[in-house]
């Protein structure tokens, strides 16, 4: 039987040094000597077993630095078995009845490792936060008044409540990552300090960190499930008596749908379903045999309940960027109509809709809400949800 030339093993994260070291002693004693540590793997070739003990140190970035450290394990006997840009890696084949990291040099210089990797996953966690509040930052500027940033980010929730869960999740598990090296190099400083070290507490860490990875993408699954299960988006434009919207024909309109004039885009609904709230938008382009252009944009909330949609009502006023300021009216069989400066807000029971009726009179506009407050009350579909407070 040929025997293997060279084999590669996915090596610890740098931070878990301990398990690394674990690693490299039981290649050793399998006649497997470490000739490269890469970024995620390391490879041996074969030699007679040996038993030996590791220790991984951070390469010093001075010249000065990283000259006395290796004078340092040179005077205790180690070799320098491996090294790559970050990382050396040291062995000797004096296995000492006392763990090696409770000699007093070696111990210091092991404890500077753990602070130095501790100091850069501080880093690495604060990056985390650095983008997402950047992000945040830019879409504060964007949306002007923080009114109208919070009403975004609620109006959002609502509106697109899978993709926020997911964004949640997928922020939840970089703080987890984050979170990770963190703990896991101040649990081994402690240790150290304690002056607990050894085979028991590297043999424990490549578990609990599979563990943690498995609870991580747990819950990243169980959110997307969760999500799934009350959030659905579908496409289409037919008003038919289960869709709360009106189309250029529900008005006596004759002529046929166009383009968009401006971004060419097709008359088009898209439909939504959130804790709070049902949702429709939709958007017909159409010309009459007249030859006049209208354009219906029609955003219909179906609230969980009228204290939801007396909540919703301003945030939804804010997050409008055609809207205020508004005037209110009564009547049109609704409970209050709002009048912008593009924008018509109907309010009925808890029926909320967001209308841009463009091309149309002030006598269609106000059949248009005659209608749409039939429509409302004939819905049959009832909500259920998790009302706002």
């Amino acid at each position: 039987m040929r025997m293997k030339r060279k084999q590669y093993r996915m090596q610890p994260p740098v931070y878990e040094i301990e398990a690394s070291e674990k690693l490299y002693r039981k290649m050793a004693s399998g006649g497997w000597r470490l000739v490269k540590r890469g970024l995620f793997f390391s490879r041996f070739e074969p030699d007679r077993p040996r038993e030996k003990v590791f220790r991984l140190e951070l390469r010093p970035k001075s010249a000065e630095q990283a000259d006395r450290q290796l004078k340092l394990y040179e005077s205790m006997g180690w070799t320098l078995e491996e090294q790559n840009g970050t990382v050396r890696v040291f062995s000797s084949g004096e296995i000492r009845g006392m763990p090696e990291c409770r000699q007093s040099k070696l111990k210091e210089q092991r404890m500077q490792t753990y602070r130095i990797l501790l100091r850069k996953s501080w880093l690495a966690f604060a990056e985390i936060f650095a983008v997402v509040g950047m992000a945040l930052l830019m879409y504060r500027l964007y949306a002007g008044s923080l009114e109208k940033f919070q009403s975004g980010l609620l109006m959002e929730c609502v509106r697109n409540f899978d993709g926020m869960v997911l964004a949640a999740a997928a922020l939840l598990l970089a703080v987890c990552a984050g979170m990770q090296p963190i703990l896991r190099v101040s649990f081994a400083l402690r240790r150290l300090r304690r002056g607990v070290c050894g085979k028991a507490s590297a043999s424990c860490s490549a578990v609990r960190i599979w563990i943690y990875r498995a609870a991580c993408l747990g819950t990243l699954l169980l959110l997307f499930c969760a999500a799934a299960a009350v959030s659905s988006e579908e496409s289409g434009l037919l008003r038919t008596a289960d869709d709360p919207y009106l189309l250029a024909e529900d008005l006596g309109l004759q002529g046929e749908r166009i383009v968009s004039p401006a971004g060419n885009a097709q008359s088009s609904c898209l439909e939504g379903t959130s804790p709070w709230a049902l949702w429709w938008d939709a958007a017909e382009y159409f010309r009459t045999d007249k030859g006049r252009e209208l354009t219906l944009y029609q955003e219909i909330y179906r609230c969980a309940s009228q204290e939801t949609a007396k909540v919703l009502l301003p945030h939804i006023m804010d997050s409008d960027i055609f809207g205020g300021p508004y005037e209110k009216s009564n009547g049109y069989g609704m409970d209050a109509v709002y009048y912008g400066k593009v924008s018509v807000i109907a309010v009925k029971g808890e029926w909320i809709g967001n209308l841009k009726l463009l091309g149309l009179s002030e006598e269609e506009t106000q059949e248009a809400l005659k209608r749409l407050a039939d429509l409302w009350e004939s819905f049959s579909y009832v909500p259920y949800g998790i009302a706002l407070h």
